[in-house]
């Protein structure tokens, strides 16, 4: 009789368990659904369309901000950079954000997105890094370009959630895999100056 109540007792604990993981897990799919169903709460599917195509609109601007930004600090590093490795970062950097910049545009003006050239934060970050000199251009730049790349991650990976146009979303999983690319060689530059 005492073996079956221990038996009873480790299925009820087992149970509880599953149970309680359940309700964790649960609560954990919400929350992360939460961001864009709150978004979405009470409208109708029209509505939702429109609103989903305005929040890629904006994610769209954004890459556009911090492509036009990656090229213009791409044009400084090959200029001021104290490291070959650096100034060759620049060279990929700007070459490779001139091109995503080029397909974002043609995909913007096949979805009638307009992407203004924007200028006056750049204006900012660029006076701020050319004050710069030597190693401390090097780390700066190396640094600036790493949180770009990971923004740049981030508003793709949003887009390819949220999008419900497939061209969208195979552009912007393209795009996540040639970002990831340069962000490792931008991560290794920096390792390597640091080094130094």
């Amino acid at each position: 009789m005492k073996m079956k109540f221990i038996n009873q007792s480790k299925l009820f604990y087992i149970v509880l368990i599953i149970f309680v993981f359940s309700i964790m897990t649960s609560c954990l799919n919400d929350k992360k659904n939460n961001d864009v169903n709150d978004i979405y709460d009470g409208k109708n599917p029209s509505e939702i369309i429109n609103l989903n195509k305005e929040i890629v609109a904006q994610y769209l601007v954004k890459i556009a901000e911090i492509n036009l930004i990656q090229i213009q600090l791409g044009q400084l590093s090959k200029k001021k950079a104290f490291y070959v490795d650096v100034r060759e970062l620049g060279e990929i950097t700007e070459n490779l954000h001139s091109g995503l910049q080029t397909e974002l545009l043609e995909i913007a003006k096949s979805k009638l997105i307009s992407i203004p050239n924007i200028y006056s934060k750049q204006k900012d970050i660029l006076k701020h890094l050319s004050n710069e000199k030597g190693t401390d251009f090097d780390q700066i730049y190396c640094n600036m370009v790493i949180d770009n790349l990971d923004e740049n991650i981030i508003l793709c990976e949003k887009i390819f959630k949220i999008s419900e146009d497939n061209e969208l979303k195979k552009w912007s999983s393209t795009l996540i895999i040639k970002l990831k690319k340069h962000l490792i060689k931008s991560k290794t530059c920096l390792s390597e100056i640091e080094k130094m």
